[in-house]
């Protein structure tokens, strides 16, 4: 009984052990046919293409621009003394001619004042001189009558006409006296006008350096102003591109503080030389602000337009391929897609120009081209008609197999 029970076990271990090998083996058939079944698949590869046409194009160069005022002139009194007033503050709005700040004017007074009365005291003396050269001038006339008649002798005569030269000359001495001391009052005139400081033009206070009680002389600055009707934007370009800048480019400005807002210009100067500092050169455009929304300090991208063309033959930056040679590939009519060399010329936006290798409605792949090759067959994403098609398919509707190959979609590489 007991040798019955282990031969029974016996058999039961090598039933289940044949019972495994048998699954292993089926396994093994499975996965050998699926392996030969995949060899003979022949995958098609899905494109997407796009038609090329005529666009325009615009090739930019972006780069952060200033504003600046376009004139800043610096406020300086003319004359030196302790300012007393000041009547603007850091944005005041200032029209031409308004009084900005006031010198103490005590000092020019009492001085226009003493060459005032000097004056008097010169005219006062000129007039005397003036009776004088008139009576002496009688006298001499009257010496000569009594000359002509031998009355007196020459000496005498001489003697009255070298008073009347002498009257004489004193009263052009005073008179040019009278004209120094005029002069010297209407220059203390003068200055003392200048005690009052007036706007020159009509703008705006941009920055304020002194401030009431202090020693002015006449190359202080007290404000600096600038007429906002017109700014300038400055901003400077590398030298790989500064040799295709020209003035009169056109230039568009968006500030940071307005993006929804586009000013333009036109580039108006080039600076001669470039900065040590930054290696790059200076340009700056002239933009009208007659809103004076635009202030010296802000800041914003500027878009220089390089180039550009109303009608050109563009395909996007992606669809190019670039190996030997740059190119694209087409796909034509029977569906297969074939390289075509092409020479650029613009870029802007990811967008190139096409200046040879395309015509007008070429199918340009622009998804799916890093794997092809020249001459391969592809399936077109989107078109009608490309259906997959099984070999079963196939041979329930009487159509060609493909040498007995299956077609099937490929998946889609970028």
């Amino acid at each position: 009984m007991k040798k019955i029970v282990i031969i029974s076990v016996i058999l039961v271990f090598f039933g289940f052990v044949g019972y495994k090998v048998k699954i292993k083996l089926d396994q093994n058939r499975v996965q050998q046919g699926m392996a030969q079944n995949s060899g003979s698949n022949v995958t098609i590869p899905l494109v997407k293409t796009l038609e090329v046409t005529l666009e325009p194009i615009r090739e930019t160069l972006e780069l952060v621009g200033n504003i600046e005022a376009e004139t800043e002139i610096n406020i300086q009194p003319r004359i030196s003394g302790r300012l007393i007033e000041l009547m603007v503050t850091e944005g005041s709005a200032v029209k031409e001619g308004d009084l900005i700040g006031v010198i103490d004017d005590e000092a020019f007074i009492l001085q226009a004042q003493q060459s005032e009365a000097n004056i008097i005291g010169i005219k006062a003396n000129m007039q005397q001189a003036m009776v004088n050269v008139a009576r002496l001038k009688s006298e001499k006339e009257r010496y000569r009558e009594l000359l002509d008649q031998r009355y007196i002798s020459q000496w005498e005569y001489e003697q009255a006409e070298n008073s009347y030269l002498a009257a004489e000359a004193n009263l052009d001495t005073i008179k040019a006296q009278l004209a120094v001391a005029e002069k010297n009052y209407q220059l203390q005139k003068i200055q003392l006008e200048q005690t009052r400081i007036y706007a020159p033009i009509s703008g705006y206070v941009l920055r304020k350096f002194v401030t009431p009680g202090i020693n002015l002389t006449s190359g202080t600055t007290i404000v600096t102003m600038a007429s906002l009707s017109a700014v300038k934007l400055t901003f400077n370009i590398d030298q790989k591109d500064a040799a295709r800048i020209r003035r009169g480019m056109a230039v568009d400005f968006v500030c940071d503080a307005m993006p929804n807002r586009i000013y333009n210009g036109k580039i108006n100067q080039v600076a001669p030389v470039y900065s040590p500092q930054t290696r790059t050169l200076n340009l700056s455009v002239n933009i009208a602000n007659d809103d004076r929304t635009l202030l010296p300090g802000m800041f914003g991208v500027v878009t220089v337009l390089m180039g550009g063309k109303d009608f050109a033959l563009v395909v996007p930056q992606e669809a190019i391929i670039v190996n030997s040679q740059k190119g694209v590939f087409v796909v034509g009519s029977d569906n297969v897609a074939r390289f075509q060399p092409i020479k650029t010329g613009l870029e802007a936006e990811g967008q190139v120009e096409v200046e040879s290798g395309l015509k007008t409605g070429d199918k340009v792949v622009v998804v799916g081209q890093n794997r092809l090759r020249s001459g391969q067959i592809v399936e077109v994403f989107g078109a009608e008609g490309k259906l997959r098609q099984t070999k079963g398919e196939q041979a329930n509707s009487g159509g060609p197999l493909n040498n007995g190959k299956r077609l099937e979609r490929g998946g889609v590489s970028g």
